[in-house]
């Protein structure tokens, strides 16, 4: 209780601004363990309860999520502890104190309109940030958690996950730094805690998806991640379409109340690649490789369609530039043949330029 009084906020701010300065300058390994050597176990934990305690409280809150970015960040390899050290986990468990402890009542605090960013989608976008670094550090092997037991990394996932559910599609285009954290921590989990995505309710499925498609937009800074969380679950979906696991049964269970979502995506992305002088077509390869070998015959008749909207006069030269698309191309997701679907939509690109009629 005494940390709530003016004169404890003030201290406390000042430590944690401190704290932050100290492990930003860490640049080593061996700089960054005599930091938390000094501070862990005896004075850690105080970081997690002034999250808890003063949650409703953005001046404390903000420099207290600021140093869990600090912490979190393996900036440099100076988190890489190596094999025999439990330091990555311990801190991991440190971080996903923080996300509970803040995130959990956040998440029920409804502020006025007017203070809706300051009072609550800034800790949201701090608190998703810290959890992206943590999750991308490359310094937890995550599996040990559930091999032991040990449940911070659903506990965090559950907290940052509920957080998501606060954030509405207008907030994303009001706030860019908020919509880069949101779809960072989509984009991880997709590609490295799938299983956790899949197993959700369908509802909360179908809102990520739902914000992909927004997000699949060229002219949005999300569109990167987006297109590498369409190759993440096209990707899955293609390699595993015949096993019979509990995440294919996810996944299957997800698509009756959304069947129509990998083509549309197939047809978004290509809708961007023929009709957006601008675009990259290296950003979006990738997806559009996995969707294409999902569904064959969808692209085939896409296809059909857009030749068929073009001058006739041109219709045999696009059908020419389409074919080399797949030229050499084997039905697999083997890095050496996503290289050369790859090469063959850069020519497809180059031919096309001045052929499509928009």
């Amino acid at each position: 209780e005494a940390l709530k009084q003016d004169q404890c906020k003030k201290l406390f701010v000042g430590l944690l601004r401190d704290l932050t300065g100290v492990f930003f300058g860490c640049q080593t390994k061996a700089q960054y363990e005599k930091v938390w050597d000094w501070i862990y176990p005896k004075y850690i934990e105080i970081i997690a309860k002034g999250a808890g305690l003063l949650y409703d409280c953005p001046a404390v809150t903000s420099p207290l999520l600021k140093l869990g970015i600090q912490m979190a960040t393996n900036r440099g390899g100076r988190l890489d502890f190596g094999c025999s050290s439990a330091n990555g986990i311990l801190l991991f468990r440190e971080i996903s104190k923080i996300v509970v402890e803040y995130g959990g009542k956040i998440a029920d605090v409804t502020p006025p309109k007017s203070a809706r960013y300051s009072c609550k989608l800034k800790g949201i976008y701090l608190t998703l940030k810290m959890m992206v670094q943590a999750l991308s550090g490359n310094y937890v092997n995550f599996a040990i958690f559930t091999l032991y037991g040990d449940p911070c990394l659903y506990n965090a996932l559950e907290v940052c996950m509920k957080l998501t559910c606060e954030i509405q599609q207008e907030d994303l285009q009001s706030y860019p730094k908020l919509a880069e954290s949101y779809f960072n921590f989509l984009q991880y989990l997709c590609k490295n805690h799938l299983n956790y995505i899949l197993a959700l309710d369908s509802q909360a499925f179908v809102r990520i998806v739902l914000f992909i498609r927004e997000g699949l937009n060229h002219q949005n800074t999300s569109f990167p991640q987006c297109c590498a969380m369409v190759e993440s679950l096209a990707s899955f979906y293609y390699n595993n379409r015949n096993k019979d696991t509990e995440m294919m049964k996810g996944l299957q269970r997800h698509l009756q109340s959304c069947p129509e979502m990998f083509s549309y995506f197939l047809q978004t992305l290509f809708q961007v690649l023929l009709f957006v002088p601008a675009a990259n077509h290296w950003t979006l390869s990738g997806a559009l490789f996995a969707l294409i070998l999902l569904n064959t015959t969808k692209y085939q008749t896409f296809v059909e369609e857009i030749i068929n909207s073009q001058p006739v006069d041109r219709r045999e030269d696009l059908l020419n530039a389409f074919a080399g698309i797949l030229k050499d191309i084997n039905d697999n997701l083997q890095p050496t043949n996503r290289e050369r679907f790859t090469r063959n939509l850069t020519i497809f690109k180059q031919q096309t330029k001045n052929l499509i009629v928009l």
